[in-house]
């Protein structure tokens, strides 16, 4: 707030319960930086590690570098009302290094038993080493989530064995946080939280490939 009024990045016709302090520029990337890019403690963004977050930087390389921040994230509706529904323009998961993208497959024989799986993580990893100088800093050792590279599909491959085919095998895509970042390309992190975005089957035989798409009464994506 500032001098008691709220702050918006847009004209609205609509009146407003409590003073409303309209500033376009309050929706570009300059005034989300400071929450959304930022170097590890004791190091600068021009010192060559990579930053603690770097969101800006990633909606700058994006198909989405001349959409605002807010124009992206709170989109007007037909009513216009500010939707919340977190359209990305940057990698994905972004922010804090406790985010990733959880997928699984899951071959399930009789009674639901499960006969095969395998999970992958997608997310940003990072190594503790000590510079020249004595000091410790974080060092980027792999970053394989979505929108990172020049790439306009992403394949995953998890190899559920030869014997997977004979039955169904359900799928699903989980955006989660965990506790620890050390711990956030390993199956037994603790989740703190998650949003299932999407799951489905892949029958036995043929592909016969059925989709469950996310409730669309979830606000995607928003974990604290």
């Amino acid at each position: 707030m500032v001098d008691g009024a709220v702050l918006a990045t847009q004209a609205n016709s609509r009146s407003a319960e409590h003073p409303v302090l309209r500033l376009a520029q309050f929706g570009g990337a300059a005034a989300c930086a400071n929450c959304h890019q930022f170097a590890f403690p004791g190091e600068t963004m021009a010192s060559g590690v990579a930053p603690m977050q770097g969101t800006i930087m990633e909606h700058a390389a994006s198909d989405y570098a001349q959409v605002s921040c807010a124009d992206c994230h709170m989109p007007k509706t037909a009513g216009g009302r500010a939707s919340h529904r977190f359209d990305v323009g940057h990698a994905f998961p972004t922010g804090d290094l406790f985010r990733r993208l959880e997928i699984t497959a899951e071959a399930l024989g009789p009674e639901q038993s499960k006969m095969a799986g395998e999970v992958a993580y997608l997310t940003r990893r990072f190594k503790t080493m000590r510079s020249a100088g004595g000091l410790l800093r974080r060092v980027s050792v792999g970053d394989d989530r979505l929108g990172v590279k020049d790439e306009s599909r992403r394949t995953i491959q998890l190899d559920l064995g030869p014997d997977a085919a004979k039955w169904p095998i359900v799928w699903r895509l989980a955006y989660q946080r965990v506790e620890h970042p050390g711990m956030v390309g390993q199956p037994d992190a603790e989740v703190d939280g998650e949003i299932e975005l999407a799951r489905g089957v892949l029958a036995p035989g043929p592909s016969l490939h059925r989709v469950v798409p996310p409730d669309p009464q979830v606000q995607f994506p928003k974990l604290h």
